[in-house]
């Protein structure tokens, strides 16, 4: 991910926390809500979480953090284990489920039939 400073209206659009996601922050300990919110939204944007070697805007830190009433503008990405705990728990909340070739195989197939259908 390139690093630049998004616009105000680019802020509102990709980095605003909708009201669940507030409630899901706020059920959590104070100190992991940027983590949280910041991989969060990270990975509703580009379909993977962040690593380190992507550099997050300082003002979207500035403001994903504002939106959970913290200060934490030097933010970084937490260490591995860590990280991959925040992960699990951002998972858990979007009920994401590993893809199981033995349970979903036949789903997926239905699935792009009917897509190279519709193209048809």
């Amino acid at each position: 991910m390139d690093h630049y400073d998004y616009s105000f209206d680019q802020l509102g659009t990709d980095w605003t926390l909708s009201f669940d996601e507030l409630t899901f922050l706020a059920s959590k300990q104070e100190r992991i809500r940027s983590d949280l919110a910041i991989m969060l939204k990270f990975y509703q944007l580009n379909g993977r979480f962040p690593t380190r070697e992507d550099v997050i805007a300082t003002n979207v830190i500035a403001y994903v953090c504002e939106q959970v009433e913290r200060e934490e503008f030097d933010w970084q990405l937490p260490q591995k284990r860590t990280a991959l705990r925040r992960q699990e728990e951002i998972k858990e909340y979007l009920k994401l489920k590993a893809f199981s070739k033995k349970h979903h195989a036949g789903d997926l197939e239905k699935h792009l039939e009917s897509c190279s259908q519709n193209s048809n």
